[in-house]
């Protein structure tokens, strides 16, 4: 429940609780790595999704039933 109210907004403003990531790069590497989880039996609590809109977010993500050796651990 606390990772699904997390707001998502500008860095620099006070009431955003979780920014965006760095660049493009990164967040499709966190889309990858949560898809190839989730292609390998993982189940996505909450997030796991791109939100529309501008910026490089990554709605917050929790994963349930992760494989040992999934990269997402690495």
């Amino acid at each position: 429940q606390a990772m699904s109210s997390l707001k998502l907004g500008h860095g620099l403003d006070p009431q955003t609780q979780l920014g965006p990531l760095i660049d493009r790069d990164t967040r499709d590497k966190v889309e990858r790595l949560v898809g190839a989880a989730r292609a390998a039996g993982a189940r996505v609590v909450t997030g796991g999704t791109r939100p529309d809109g501008a910026g490089f977010f990554y709605t917050p993500t929790v994963l349930d039933r992760v494989a040992p050796d999934s990269p997402i651990l690495g």
